[in-house]
């Protein structure tokens, strides 16, 4: 178990993100760090995927939420919406996309959320009818174009980067589709790499995001407009997989992505916008509270949810009922308008 995942060098997210813009607040923000004063996950190294780092005292959680955290209380409160000074701005996007194994599964009603995470592989059974994968994989390809902003003096870059990549907790530094301009060639690669995958294994979802923010941010010298748009059908399944891996460890991995790794990122300019497609319906309020703390929540009076009850929670993109296929259109219509600084009325 523990050579899934390789042993990292180590980029942790620091507490520290004061002079953003400078060469030493990246060494604070993502500084390279040996363990046991860690207050986050590690990364780095020649293979790419995700070591979590074992130092320093766990995030709390017992029913908080991010909206208890303190700190400015903008990075909580930040409704979607157009920006009318965004002209001549540099925007980088990059899709975060489940490929689990639960993605074979037909949508509800033909196949139920819970009847899907009892399947054993999860496939569909309905083969005349597209698994959730499909609606995925087709309403991402036909909304691409929108990433193409009237005003000339915006300037879209576009990625795509996946979890699991290794069938069990994998998740990689470095984008299947990297990062380049929203044009048709690059239109074209991401079309091609999310036709040919075969979703299977669990959902690093804390690995995975924090490899985003650490891309963005690290490789790309991003530190405004960057904006990363994670689309799951499910919470992090990976506690027990980091829990026995001598270079992970115990710990509330999604309380500190929630609490400290998420708003760390939106300080630096990176978005957090949470898609919850069917089968999230036990996640909502821990999806909610991501897209709370990563500058996302859907408006001001949205509720979080707790611990107590984690189906509970609307701050994100909630697609669990309903058609998924015009509600996930309708939500990245609406992101990536908001993302182009051309949001509908």
């Amino acid at each position: 178990m523990a050579s899934q995942l390789k042993r990292l060098a180590g980029f942790v997210l620091a507490a520290s993100v004061a002079a953003c813009g400078s060469n030493a607040s990246k060494g604070s923000l993502f500084s390279a760090s040996s363990g046991g004063s860690n207050d986050g996950f590690a990364f780095g190294g020649t293979g790419g995927t995700t070591s979590l780092g074992n130092g320093g005292a766990p995030a709390q959680s017992g029913g908080t939420t991010a909206e208890d955290t303190g700190g400015t209380p903008g990075i909580f409160i930040t409704t979607p919406q157009g920006n009318d000074t965004c002209g001549g701005q540099a925007i980088t996007v990059l899709f975060l996309i489940d490929r689990s194994g639960s993605m074979n599964c037909n949508l509800p009603p033909i196949t139920a959320s819970a009847d899907c995470e009892n399947m054993s592989p999860p496939a569909k059974v309905d083969m005349t009818a597209p698994s959730k994968w499909e609606v995925i994989s087709s309403t991402i390809s036909a909304s691409l174009a929108q990433f193409v902003p009237t005003d000339p003096s915006i300037k879209v870059k576009v990625g795509l980067a996946y979890f699991s990549i290794d069938g069990v907790c994998g998740a990689n530094s470095t984008p299947a589709v990297p990062v380049a301009d929203a044009d048709d060639a690059q239109f074209d690669l991401i079309r091609n790499s999310v036709a040919a995958q075969k979703p299977n294994g669990g959902t690093p979802i804390v690995g995975a995001t924090i490899l985003g923010y650490q891309y963005l941010y690290r490789a790309l010298d991003v530190t405004s407009n960057a904006h990363i748009i994670l689309i799951t059908d499910g919470q992090d399944s990976c506690a027990d997989y980091y829990a026995s891996n001598p270079a992970i460890g115990p710990g509330d991995h999604v309380a500190d992505l929630i609490m400290n790794q998420a708003p760390k990122a939106l300080s630096v300019g990176i978005k957090t916008w949470v898609i919850g497609a069917p089968g999230s319906e036990p996640a909502r309020s821990m999806l909610s509270n991501l897209a709370v703390s990563g500058g996302t929540r859907r408006s001001a009076d949205c509720t979080p949810g707790t611990d107590a009850d984690p189906t509970v929670g609307d701050c994100h993109y909630d697609m669990t009922t309903g058609d998924f296929q015009a509600a996930l259109t309708m939500a990245l219509t609406h992101i990536m308008a908001v993302v182009t600084c051309e949001a509908p009325s």
